[in-house]
C-alpha cells in the first residue's frame, strides 16, 4: 500500500511540475486558452492525488504547494491586473492631452489663416 501512495505522490509531483511549466510552452504556440484549461486540469488533479497519498511526505508538500501556488498566483494577477490599468489611464491621458494640443494648433493655424485671408481683402493694394 506504501508502495502505491509513493506512487500517487510522484504523479502529483509531475503534475504539479506540468501545470506550471507545459502552459508557457502552448501559450508561446499561440493558444493562451488552451495553456490556461491545461494549467488548472493538471493543477486539480496534481491535488487530487497528493490528497490521495497524503500519508507520504512528497504527497502532503504536494498538496500544501499547490494551494500556496494559487494564493501567490492570484496576488500576482491582482497586482498585475492594477499595473496593466494604471498604466493604460497614464496611456490615454497622454493620448487625450495629445489630441488636444493638435485641435489647438489646427484652430491657431486656421485663426491666422483667416487673419491673413482679412488682411489680403482689406489691403489688396499693399500686397
Amino acid at each position: 500500500m506504501n508502495e502505491n501512495k509513493r506512487a500517487l505522490a510522484w504523479a502529483a509531483l509531475g503534475l504539479l511540475l506540468a501545470a506550471l511549466l507545459v502552459p508557457f510552452i502552448i501559450a508561446a504556440l499561440g493558444r493562451a486558452d488552451l495553456a490556461m484549461g491545461f494549467a488548472i486540469t493538471a493543477g486539480l488533479l496534481a491535488l487530487i492525488l497528493g490528497a490521495f497519498s497524503r500519508s507520504d511526505r512528497l504527497g502532503r508538500r504536494v498538496t500544501l504547494a499547490l494551494p500556496l501556488l494559487a494564493v501567490i498566483g492570484g496576488i500576482a494577477g491582482v497586482a498585475l491586473v492594477a499595473l496593466r490599468t494604471s498604466h493604460r489611464v497614464a496611456f490615454e491621458a497622454a493620448q487625450s492631452q495629445r489630441e488636444r494640443m493638435r485641435s489647438q494648433a489646427e484652430q491657431q493655424a486656421r485663426q491666422k489663416a483667416e487673419i491673413e485671408t482679412r488682411q489680403k481683402t482689406e489691403n489688396p493694394q499693399k500686397l
